[in-house]
């Protein structure tokens, strides 16, 4: 293997050690290129962290800001999309959230991070607490966590003819019978959702954190993690929040409706969760949500991301939580 002389931060931990590493856990002979990237304008022209360019076989790594282990992570990640390109796996849409090709690499890249910190715990031990994360991450589901929703999934026969209609708890469950399908146009509609009604304490509890992050920790987000897809008047969705006093133009509402996979829901909702997570600006991240299903899924983030702490919410039908530990 031709060898690289890259080294971040000052830990003086040799690239080319987890590269030999990560090269040999992924059965990879010949090396792509990869240049370490210290400019902080690279990541916010590319919004991402990290590339991998099929077409010369380079992987670009940003290191500027970051903190080892979220760097080897991010280089993992790449690692594996050119395992898949030797493979011939890559295609244009290779990259979309919630593919197969981005799970595939998302968990792989976990696998071989817990895997070489147990045999270099110094990428732990040896962050300056300049460096470190000191954000915390927190998502609130919409249904059932922050409104109370009467919007229905209907179910439709082959025919098209609707036979059974759905609350979100029950459409969590449901089987869907052979040659039916669904119809979302109730949780597309932005006339039905200005109509519900919020959960008070839970709205109350996103509005107090997300103004103490603005005003004491900028490296801290708030963020909104439906299983929606997109609304059909995006600017009413948004005036229905603003009307219950969300600064809704600083919370970012991500719509796990909108990934075209089979996965579950929540599934997707750790995909989009985990988005931010490859950010690097995060010690801890919480979720509050009603479904406990999407709680486990969370929770089994931690495996990815060992140097996180997670905290999940159960959120009761009048707003309260419980603390949800997986059981």
């Amino acid at each position: 293997m031709k060898k690289f002389k890259y080294f971040l931060n000052e830990s003086n931990l040799n690239v080319n050690q987890f590269l030999d590493y990560a090269c040999a856990h992924l059965d990879i002979d010949h090396r792509p290129t990869v240049k370490l990237i210290k400019d902080k304008r690279e990541a916010l022209k590319h919004r991402s962290f990290g590339s991998y360019n099929p077409k010369d076989k380079t992987i670009n790594i940003i290191t500027a800001g970051r903190h080892t282990v979220d760097v080897l992570r991010t280089l993992a990640h790449e690692l594996v999309h050119y395992k898949q390109d030797l493979e011939r796996r890559i295609t244009h849409n290779s990259g979309e959230t919630g593919s197969e090709i981005e799970n595939e690499a998302n968990a792989k890249a976990g696998i071989i991070m817990r895997n070489y910190g147990r045999l270099h715990p110094t990428i732990f031990a040896n962050l300056s607490e300049e460096n470190s994360p000191s954000g915390s991450l927190h998502a609130f589901d919409i249904d059932g966590t922050l409104m109370h929703t009467s919007a229905k999934v209907h179910v439709l026969d082959h025919s098209g003819k609707r036979v059974q209609s759905l609350s979100h708890n029950e459409f969590n469950k449901h089987q869907l019978s052979k040659g039916h399908r669904y119809d979302f146009s109730d949780f597309r509609s932005s006339d039905v959702f200005d109509r519900e009604k919020p959960i008070k304490p839970m709205l109350a509890k996103l509005k107090a954190i997300h103004a103490n992050q603005r005003a004491h920790n900028p490296n801290s987000k708030v963020i909104m993690a439906t299983a929606r897809s997109n609304f059909d008047d995006k600017e009413k969705f948004l005036n229905t929040w603003r009307k219950h006093g969300v600064d809704i133009d600083n919370v970012r509402v991500e719509r796990a409706g909108n990934i075209e996979t089979h996965d579950s829901t929540a599934k997707k909702k750790a995909q989009v969760i985990r988005q931010h997570l490859n950010s690097g600006k995060f010690r801890e991240a919480h979720l509050y949500d009603d479904d406990k299903n999407n709680l486990h899924e969370f929770l089994k983030l931690h495996k990815e991301y060992p140097n996180i702490r997670f905290h999940a919410h159960h959120v009761q039908p009048d707003g309260k939580t419980e603390a949800y530990r997986g059981e």
